[in-house]
């Protein structure tokens, strides 16, 4: 070993740029590898021999860039640097079915370090020491051998002639078959390991920078039409997250984890219901938007006002508690508490909390609401998010057995798996059913719970893990969220609403999303503002009377 140690090695620069680009576009690349193969099908000679010439080029796009950025002084750095990120990309990418695309990019950057050290495996140690910090040492002690500028140039200039000629030659002629293949999977460049977190990075730092940072004001003219009556309202909306309605009982799933909402009275869930992105840098902001996911811009969100805003211009108390990973700059105008910073709390455990830290203190705001004092509290839970699945819930939830209990969840198995989530699933059930006991309790309140996930997660099924997928080709166990509602007998009585016909209606709904959030709170809390729309407003078709507002578009 101490041998080895001492030993330097030696390599000219053509053959260091063709073993970089050979151990880029094949060790460093399976993912992408792994997904061309997958979706290739063969059917005749010609597409046999396009597949063929197809792991030729594969390498060409780093043989190319090397042979241009490969400097002296800066070739150890570079390719070191690239060597150990893109061994690192390289794991998630195979072990979790991670695409990288802008998105992603900012996932990473919102990423707390309790988020990150779930991550953190010996399997991923292993796998980023073979194949990045080896490599690295390997490089280090290599003595790169250059010859003179003029002969570097014309070596160079013509390496990189060469590969654009072939590689045209393959375009052009195997266009015909590279052309569907392409088109039908359009995001294989996000698993083109080092050029797509590249791009990606840059694309990110181009958007933030090319943001509008004005605050903009949405509606100067907001303001309450209440019903009249003589309650108290109080609105407590559970922000969930990585729940998928796929394991809600609620849903249709054969599992008893909704034991407890299951049972009680007044409950709507709404079926089919999508979300706004794959992951909460993205879904949380675009929750409280008015603009929809077809029209949300996750980097002007926090430029504008959001829901909360309306609700303090309308003359709401708002409180936000967070148990999760920060609000995504959602409640930076109102009254916010975190927490999971409360280190005595027999529900904090160091770096995390059950969810049930957030019901401590809840009754004492409850308590202090004053006569027709409107509050508004925002529960952001830590719901089910992984990959430590098994943090996520106190031991006396530990019903559907065995149990996979560590974060690094490709160790464990289906079974374990999905037997853990589930147990994560059961813990928010008793959580939000909690809630609503608590309220139960004010019989001065006009009350409501509303529930909803910020977006689903994947299991390992097809071979993808947690969530982030891009949102088109993402798979409906990420996108698809549970929306439940629990109204008072006081709301079915104060605003005119027929439970029989939120119930049936539920039922009957499809295509509900996120979209349908920002509205119906708006109707539910009788604020009135030109941004309501009644059609994305769940309650309205089932208000026996309305109020004017109501009644537009």
């Amino acid at each position: 070993m101490l041998k080895w140690l001492k030993t330097t090695f030696q390599i000219k620069t053509p053959k260091l740029m063709l073993f970089s680009a050979l151990y880029f576009g094949f060790i460093l690349n399976i993912a992408f590898l792994k997904i061309a193969i997958t979706n290739y099908h063969i059917t005749d000679i010609y597409s046999f021999f396009c597949f063929l010439f197809f792991f030729l080029v594969v390498p060409f796009p780093y043989y190319i860039i090397f042979n241009i950025v490969l400097i002296k002084k800066i070739t150890k750095p570079i390719l070191a640097l690239f060597l150990f990120l893109s061994s690192i990309t390289n794991y998630f990418m195979l072990s979790l079915g991670v695409y990288i695309n802008k998105d992603m990019i900012r996932n990473v950057m919102e990423t707390s370090v309790r988020e990150t050290t779930d991550l953190l495996t010996w399997r991923m140690f292993v796998v980023v020491l073979l194949t990045g910090i080896l490599p690295c040492l390997l490089l280090l002690k290599t003595k790169i051998v250059y010859k003179s500028f003029k002969n570097e140039l014309f070596g160079r200039s013509s390496r990189i002639f060469a590969c654009i000629v072939i590689s045209a030659f393959y375009v052009t002629f195997f266009y015909k078959e590279l052309a569907p293949f392409a088109r039908n999977n359009n995001k294989i460049d996000y698993t083109y390991n080092t050029l797509n977190y590249v791009v990606a990075t840059a694309k990110y730092i181009k958007k933030v920078n090319q943001v509008n940072h004005p605050f903009s004001i949405l509606d100067k003219s907001v303001h309450e039409t209440p019903y009249k009556d003589d309650f108290t309202d109080v609105v407590i909306f559970i922000l969930g997250e990585t729940a998928r309605s796929a394991d809600f009982e609620l849903y249709g799933y054969p599992r008893e984890t909704n034991p407890l909402l299951s049972k009680q009275n007044n409950i709507i869930a709404y079926s089919n219901v999508s979300s706004c992105g794959t992951a909460t840098s993205t879904s949380v902001p675009c929750i409280f938007s008015n603009k929809g996911r077809a029209n949300f811009n996750v980097d002007n969100a926090p430029y504008e006002e959001n829901l909360l805003d309306f609700f303090k211009k309308a003359g709401w108390k708002v409180i936000w508690r967070e148990n999760d990973e920060g609000c995504k700059k959602v409640c930076e105008r109102v009254a916010t508490e975190f927490v999971s910073n409360n280190l005595t709390s027999p529900n904090c455990f160091g770096s995390y909390c059950h969810d049930e830290v957030l019901l401590e203190g809840l009754k004492g705001i409850l308590d202090n609401v004053k006569y027709k004092e409107k509050t508004f509290i925002i529960l952001h839970t830590i719901g089910s998010h992984g990959p430590a699945y098994y943090q996520r819930y106190p031991k006396q939830f530990r019903k559907f057995t065995p149990t996979c209990d560590t974060a690094d969840i490709k160790n464990c198995s289906a079974e374990e798996l999905r037997n853990t989530y589930d147990n994560t699933i059961l813990y928010t059930d008793y959580f939000v059913s909690s809630v609503i006991d608590l309220l139960k309790e004010y019989k001065q309140f006009e009350s409501s719970v509303i529930y909803l996930s910020d977006h689903g997660e994947s299991l390992g099924e097809n071979g993808v893990y947690l969530h982030g997928v891009p949102y088109s080709i993402a798979p409906k166990e990420q996108r698809e969220v549970p929306f439940i509602i629990w109204l008072s007998d006081n709301v079915l009585q104060a605003d005119h609403l027929d439970y029989n016909c939120l119930k049936n209606f539920s039922k009957l709904q499809r295509n509900v999303s996120h979209d349908y959030f920002y509205h119906t709170m708006l109707g539910l809390s009788e604020i009135d503002t030109k941004l309501y729309k009644s059609q994305y407003d769940l309650l309205n078709k089932c208000r026996i009377k309305k109020l004017d507002f109501m009644k537009r578009n």
